[in-house]
């Protein structure tokens, strides 16, 4: 009875092994063939030869904010947010991370964001938040007053998204998502479009102003790559205006809707290099800033701004 059970208990496991093994055969046709779908010029663009992708990514990111109004005052607020490292793994053009603290940067709520660079289109998802932003306080051109901690705290949220007109010759995740190679330097228009939420508190003055706006541009981004195809400079911009918003200023107990106020305007840039070792090792950097102003200075003129530098280590296997 017991070699019976035995033999019954090893082609169970024998039929589990192969069950699982076509499962993960299977499962690699299916990326495989989503991964080569895409129709483009290979005299511009290609894919890795190779399906995985390893990286080290640290990274700093800063969050700011500036008022100006009427009475001739400028306010310039910046939080440095901690500094992180990242762990992202990538196959078939699908990329996982994870990233871990490093140090203390400020008083840091939170972050956390999300993004996808495709060839055709993208979107990205950045929320981030601090308290107590320092910096300087300006009254005309006489006063200058440095400010530690303003007591002022800020969230901020950004969706965001683009379409790229010229996608079968310009590649954005040869930039950044390394599932392209840009072989051959070319540029390309694209359409953007975004929703920014911010909110400012200052629980000592009962100050909040709450900004929730909608904006849409056209922008410009061009991969330059070396002769030898080693080193790849990316540099793109993206100029918005804002074509909705529902923005307030409430003081107390006293609420005030802010007028809308043309140009309203949300620019978004990018900046990166890369250079490849070979056909597996890659190292480089990338930037990415955005700002986004609102109002007046007749009553408030708001400006939130957000930038993320990353340095990376990766290699494909």
């Amino acid at each position: 009875m017991k070699p019976l059970f035995l033999f019954f208990l090893f082609l169970l496991l024998t039929a589990n092994v192969f069950a699982q093994k076509k499962f993960v055969q299977k499962t690699d046709s299916i990326l495989y063939s989503r991964y080569n779908y895409f129709k483009y010029d290979t005299n511009y663009v290609k894919r890795p030869e190779q399906k995985f992708i390893l990286s080290l990514q640290p990274e700093v990111s800063t969050i700011g904010l500036s008022l100006g109004t009427a009475n001739d005052v400028d306010i310039d607020l910046e939080n440095r947010l901690n500094p992180k490292i990242g762990i992202n793994f990538g196959f078939y053009g699908i990329n996982v991370g994870y990233k871990i603290k490093t140090g203390n940067g400020g008083n840091e709520s939170g972050e956390f964001n999300i993004r996808y660079y495709g060839r055709r289109f993208g979107v990205e998802l950045d929320i981030c938040a601090a308290a107590d932003l320092s910096g300087e306080m300006e009254v005309g051109d006489t006063l200058k007053r440095k400010i530690d901690k303003s007591g002022i705290s800020l969230g901020m949220a950004q969706l965001s998204a683009y379409y790229v007109l010229n996608n079968k010759k310009f590649a954005y995740p040869a930039a950044f998502g390394k599932s392209f190679m840009q072989v051959k330097s070319c540029g390309s228009m694209f359409f953007g479009a975004s929703y920014t939420g911010a909110k400012v508190l200052n629980d000592s003055l009962a100050v909040a102003v709450d900004v929730r706006c909608a904006s849409a541009g056209i922008g410009y981004g061009y991969n330059f790559v070396t002769k030898k195809k080693k080193l790849l400079v990316h540099i793109s911009a993206l100029p918005m205006f804002v074509f909705a918003e529902n923005n307030s200023l409430k003081q107390g107990d006293v609420y005030h809707k802010m007028k809308y106020s043309f140009p309203e305007v949300s620019i978004s840039g990018r900046f990166a290099m890369t250079y490849n070792f070979g056909k597996r090792y890659l190292l480089g950097m990338d930037e990415i800033r955005y700002t986004t102003i609102v109002g007046e200075k007749k009553s408030l003129e708001t400006s939130f701004s957000r930038q993320l530098t990353r340095i990376y280590f990766g290699i494909r296997f």
